[in-house]
């Protein structure tokens, strides 16, 4: 059982965000991944399975397009707004 093995992984996030994330995904958890916040780089760094990891991944990345997309319209507005004056 390979993957039943604790390991150390980094997962990068936006600074912002990845206090909130980190507490989003560790509270009213206590058979979880021990995920903690790296302020320096604004990384998660998560002590667990790899099986943990990847079923985390998925929690996190699931939202990311939606927050591209905001991205992208917020940009889009922007360079809209500047030309029309």
């Amino acid at each position: 059982m390979s993957g039943s093995r604790r390991r150390i992984f980094v997962y990068p996030v936006e600074r912002d965000q990845a206090a909130e994330l980190a507490e989003k995904l560790t509270s009213g958890k206590t058979n979880s991944p021990r995920i903690l916040l790296d302020p320096v780089s604004g990384s998660l760094v998560i002590y667990g399975t790899t099986e943990e990891f990847q079923e985390l991944k998925k929690t996190l990345s699931a939202g990311r397009p939606m927050e591209e997309f905001k991205q992208r319209l917020a940009a889009l507005r922007q360079k809209m707004e500047s030309t029309a004056k």
